[in-house]
Formats: structure tokens, C-alpha cells, sequence
């Protein structure tokens, strides 16, 4: 970019039209710029009353792109009388300063929305940006079933600091509600069911704490059968505008029935969901699975002594006893390796 503009400038007419020429005088337009005067003199190479340079040109617009604080630079050269005169013309950069939300309707937040702007203080400002965020904040109001709300942008600059604040009107317009609920996969309930359970009845609004809540009920159910590793999802959406309500389709896979056998100790079902970790991490892993006591421990207290490693790969049998090595020791738990 820098050499397009200082071949358009040499490009004006001959080569030896203005090399060599005395400069006469040297501006700026517009006169007001970011950068201090004397700081402006620092960095434009040419120099009044001397022989006119292209590579001091070159230089010049280097040094003054390199500042960050112009978009675009061009150097208009004049033939006057005794030289030439020089017109450096100026765009500045305008950088991104606060972003504010106003009319927001929770949820979603006036946070979330502005996160959702992806808009940074001190980031380079353009209007593709603001474009997108614009677009990022509607996805964000649609998933929370405000599909009817109008945004405004205003954006207001400060030409002391090059910043220029935005500022976000939303008119939300009406909240949809749950429509239809599809089943897919291998969910074993009824639709009514899975209304029932996650609470998603035809005058729930739909929001994203909705849904999310919804799911999490559903998962408890199927964890509470001992589906420990059950998969819920929305794979699907669709808003209806005539009934400002959204039809949804979920995904289930139960997954495996998860039995837990215990030997040497008897434990109630609330005991055995209290103190096995996979109840707690709602999934499998192998490693939570092997849990060992000293004879300090007793089955009321929290702490625990976690094996994760004993030799030659074969696994611990429960119910036995196998002497230890503590390798770790934790605000109330120990970690340790069978010898």
C-alpha cells in the first residue's frame, strides 16, 4: 500500500518533474492530526529547503503508517514558485471505545449482549465490524426468542483520542414461547413426559436459561435410573412467526444402565451416590472407580484414598486389602500408588 500511494503521487507527471526540487513548504490535511507537531516532524523525513527525495517520500509514509493512527496516507506535490510544496492528506484510524447495550430485555444480559458484540476497546474500529456485531447480537436475542426485536446503532467519535463509542438501542418486541417438542434418537419418554420433566410447557417462555434448565432436569431423571452417561441435545430449532412460538427437536441417547456392586460394606443407595465420584462427575471413568480407606477412614467421613497406579496392570479387586505408598496428599483427600 505504501509504494501504490507514492507511485500514484510520482505518477502525476514525470519522474524528473519534482525530484530534486527544493521543497518549499510542507502541510497536512486535514491541519488538526493525531500525533503531536513535534513528534509529526520526527517522522516525515523531508525536509523544507531541501532537494525533494522519493525514498524520503517512501519513508515518510512508512514511518507515519507504522504509528497506527491512519488508515490511509497520500502526498500531494505542487509546483510553487522557488520549489515544490507537499500536502501530506490524512485518514485517520478510528478505534473502538465503550460499547453500551440500551433496552435489553433479560435475558439475555446487557453483559452478555455486549460480550456477544465482540467488540474490544482500543481494537481497530470499522463499519464490518460493527456490521457483525450487529448480527451477533441478533443470533443472541433470536436464541433467547426475541425474534422480533429491532436494533439501532449510534455511534458518537472523539477526535482527541480517536475513539468512537457505540451504543446499541434494542427494541425486543415480543418473547416466544414453546411450541412443538420432537423426539429423536432413543429417548424411551413420551413427548408430554419430557414437557413434564424439563418444564417446557406451550407458555414457558423460551430463553436459554429455559432450555438449559429443561435439559438439566432431563439429565437427572435418566442419572437417576443409572443412566449415567446420558447425551441430551437441541439438534433442531424453528420459530413459527404466526404463533410466536419455537418448535423444537431433541436428541437422546440414554446410553448405558450403569450398576455399581459393593462387597466388604453396606452402604444405602443415598450413601452410594454420596461417596462413589461417578455419581458426582456423572460419567465413567476407571480411574474415579478405584477408592481405597486406611483404617483411619470410616464411611461417614469425606475423605478418601484415591489408587492411581498399581503394578502390572491388574486391577485391584474389591474387598481386599493391598499395601500402599501415599504419593499425594490433598486438603482432605490422599493419592496413592499399591506396592
Amino acid at each position: 500500500m505504501v509504494i501504490a500511494l507514492w507511485l500514484a503521487w510520482a505518477g502525476s507527471a514525470r519522474s524528473d518533474s519534482f525530484e530534486g526540487l527544493l521543497v518549499v513548504d510542507i502541510e497536512f490535511s486535514p491541519p488538526a492530526q493525531p500525533i503531536p507537531p513535534a513528534r509529526l516532524k520526527e517522522l516525515v523525513a523531508v525536509r523544507e529547503k531541501a532537494p525533494l527525495e522519493a525514498e524520503d517520500v517512501r519513508k515518510s509514509i512508512q514511518q507515519l503508517f507504522a504509528t497506527g493512527r491512519y488508515t490511509e496516507i497520500q502526498v500531494d506535490a505542487v509546483r510553487v514558485e522557488g520549489g515544490v510544496k507537499l500536502t501530506f492528506i490524512t485518514i485517520v484510524n478510528w478505534f473502538i471505545g465503550p460499547v453500551k447495550i440500551l433496552g435489553a430485555k433479560e435475558p439475555p444480559s446487557p453483559g452478555q449482549l455486549v460480550t456477544a458484540t465482540n467488540l474490544v476497546l482500543g481494537e481497530a474500529y470499522s463499519s464490518e465490524k460493527q456490521k457483525a456485531a450487529e448480527e451477533n447480537l441478533r443470533r443472541l436475542l433470536r436464541d433467547n426468542g426475541l425474534f422480533h426485536a429491532a436494533i439501532e446503532a449510534d455511534t458518537g467519535g472523539h477526535s482527541d483520542t480517536q475513539q468512537i463509542d457505540i451504543t446499541f438501542q434494542i427494541t425486543p418486541g415480543e418473547r416466544a414461547h414453546f411450541g412443538e417438542v420432537q423426539l429423536r434418537g432413543k429417548a424411551d419418554l413420551k413427548v408430554e413426559q419430557v414437557r413434564r420433566i424439563a418444564r417446557w410447557s406451550p407458555r414457558t417462555k423460551f430463553t436459554q436459561p429455559n432450555v438449559q434448565h429443561g435439559l438439566d432436569r432431563l439429565r437427572r431423571h435418566y442419572q437417576r435410573a443409572d443412566h449415567l452417561q446420558v447425551v441430551l441435545r437441541i439438534a433442531d430449532q424453528k420459530f413459527v412467526q404466526d404463533s410466536n412460538r419455537v418448535d423444537v427437536v431433541l436428541e437422546v441417547d440414554p446410553g448405558p444402565r450403569v450398576e455399581v456392586a459393593l462387597s466388604g460394606a453396606k452402604l444405602s443407595r443415598k450413601q452410594l451416590r454420596r461417596y462413589i465420584p461417578i455419581y458426582e462427575e456423572g460419567t465413567i471413568d476407571r480411574d474415579l472407580l478405584i477408592e481405597g480407606r486406611t483404617p483411619m477412614h470410616a464411611p461417614e467421613i469425606d475423605g478418601k484414598v484415591f489408587v492411581n497406579d498399581y503394578p502390572g496392570g491388574a486391577e485391584p479387586e474389591p474387598g481386599k486389602f493391598y499395601r500402599c505408598q501415599i504419593t499425594a496428599a490433598h486438603d482432605y483427600d490422599l493419592v496413592a500408588r499399591i506396592v
